[in-house]
């Protein structure tokens, strides 16, 4: 995430924050426009002492290889409410920074079936070029098969990490990563969708909330009523035009709290 930054606000003559490197070899971005603080924080949390190496023969897009980085540590980036670009992780818990309750809930949520995307196998590629240029040296393939059980071996998702390296506690790495990537979508949890007063625009995809309500079954035990589930906001759309009605924000929350943890990855 470091190198991410450095590539995001570097621009021609420096001046641009402590990741500028002056050099011209970068997005340019103004660093006001990145929320640089919660990447550190998210760097220094979740990968604490990772090293990428990467070898630039020739110019890159940015954007190209900032998700595809981004995707072999199981983060995506998203736009702020504030309009800065930031940087969160996929996860299956976390803390909540809101509580939705019936007093900030409008109507009765309902659910949706979690992501169609069903993947219990995972193919982690590294040691790129390290014995034939454009070619990685090694590829390890993960199950879930507590997933495979329940819905069939289903293809490899392929992720290509061309900054991990097997001297750099390459298989410790893509360990972690397999780990967090079928917590997600070995056996997806189900959504909630509802509508929110207006004064939630504060929060932001990724952010984890709780739920409380009354009149909302819960699909864990059977009964009718949530108490402080927790649930990650996944995509929201705030309604504030006349002809949409009532100001209100439109939430799509996963159920992390009901998600069903999976055994750990096995290589096959």
């Amino acid at each position: 995430l470091s190198l991410l930054l450095q590539v995001w606000t570097t621009t021609s003559g420096g001046g641009n924050g402590s990741y500028d490197q002056g050099d011209g070899r970068g997005a340019g971005t103004p660093q006001r426009y990145v929320t640089i603080t919660s990447i550190e924080a998210l760097r220094d949390s979740q990968f604490p002492n990772e090293i990428y190496t990467f070898l630039f023969r020739e110019p890159i897009i940015g954007k190209d290889w900032s998700e595809a980085l981004l995707k072999t540590l199981n983060c995506y980036a998203f736009i702020t409410q504030s309009g800065m670009v930031s940087v969160k992780r996929m996860t299956s818990s976390g803390t909540a920074v809101a509580s939705l309750t019936m007093d900030t809930i409008i109507g009765i949520p309902k659910w949706q079936t979690g992501d169609r995307l069903i993947a219990n196998q995972l193919a982690f590629l590294y040691d790129f070029g390290r014995f034939t240029p454009g070619v990685y040296a090694t590829r390890e393939i993960f199950s879930s098969e507590d997933s495979r059980l329940k819905y069939g071996r289903k293809p490899p998702f392929v992720i290509e990490s061309q900054g991990v390296r097997t001297a750099n506690s390459g298989a410790a790495i893509s360990l972690n990563r397999a780990t967090r990537f079928f917590e997600r979508f070995a056996d997806p949890p189900p959504m909630l969708q509802m509508d929110v007063h207006y004064s939630q625009l504060r929060l932001d995809i990724g952010d984890v909330v709780t739920v409380t309500h009354s009149w909302v079954p819960n699909l864990k035990t059977g009964t009718t009523g949530l108490a402080a589930e927790e649930f990650e906001i996944t995509d929201m759309r705030p309604l504030l035009s006349p002809l949409e009605g009532s100001p209100r924000v439109q939430l799509t929350l996963l159920h992390t709290g009901g998600a069903s943890i999976p055994s750990v990855p096995v290589l096959v």
